[in-house]
């Protein structure tokens, strides 16, 4: 599954992807998604990217929590090599302010492409 996230995240490398989650701590499952975080200035410039690229997506919403705060970020949905995959999209400054993990309450880790390249090299 890293290394689909990894020809994923070549694919997507202009809006600095970071892969986190069940696949990035090594707890996933066969049918859990990869979910990578992405930076942009709005989500349509992915909506743009997908469609450019005949890449059929499903979008919707996903609420993050934050400290004290939550806020809500796009998220598409879409498969590749059969595996379910999540892009959740936050503007290019929230790359510094990584959300809540939900299962350990403290900033998620994110890991960007050299780093996945290291996990997989450490296999």
């Amino acid at each position: 599954m890293r290394e689909t996230a990894l020809r994923i995240m070549s694919q997507l490398q202009q809006f600095q992807p970071r892969l986190v989650g069940a696949v990035l701590r090594g707890t996933a499952e066969r049918h859990t998604p990869i979910e990578l975080h992405l930076f942009a200035d709005s989500p349509e410039e992915i909506a743009i990217f997908l469609m450019d690229r005949h890449i059929p997506y499903d979008d919707a919403e996903h609420r993050w929590q934050q400290g004290a705060n939550s806020s809500t970020t796009p998220v598409f949905h879409l498969e590749f090599d059969e595996y379910q995959i999540k892009l959740f999209v936050f503007p290019t400054v929230g790359m510094r302010t990584a959300p809540l993990c939900p299962v350990e309450k403290r900033p998620m880790r994110r890991a960007d492409k050299m780093s996945v390249e290291s996990l997989i090299a450490s296999q």
